[in-house]
């Protein structure tokens, strides 16, 4: 379902809204973290993690310390993905355990 990337390893890509659930390293703890990702023009990347972040700035969009499910949650209601919730988390999972193997 999902294809490697430079960024993570995506599971998958709604190039519609160019949104992307993905599992990739996380550049501050080394840790893999899921994320539910959207390039923003001359902004970055809104992001949606399970990645833990002590302060987070109240002006930042992103949200971090999320749980899995809630990735996965975000994820769906911001793409036009017509992909089950229970597959995109059962997807999730293998993808993060897999990955750390």
């Amino acid at each position: 379902m999902g294809d490697d990337t430079f960024s993570g390893v995506v599971i998958e890509h709604d190039k519609s809204t160019s949104w992307k659930l993905l599992v990739r390293e996380s550049n501050r703890t080394g840790e893999l973290e899921l994320e539910a990702a959207k390039p923003i023009p001359y902004d970055g990347v809104l992001r949606y993690t399970t990645e833990s972040r002590a302060y987070v700035s109240y002006r930042k969009n992103s949200k971090f310390n999320l749980t899995p499910a809630e990735v996965v949650n975000y994820y769906i209601q911001k793409s036009d993905t017509a992909s089950l919730k229970d597959q995109l988390y059962a997807d999730a999972m293998e993808r993060l355990e897999a990955v750390k193997v």
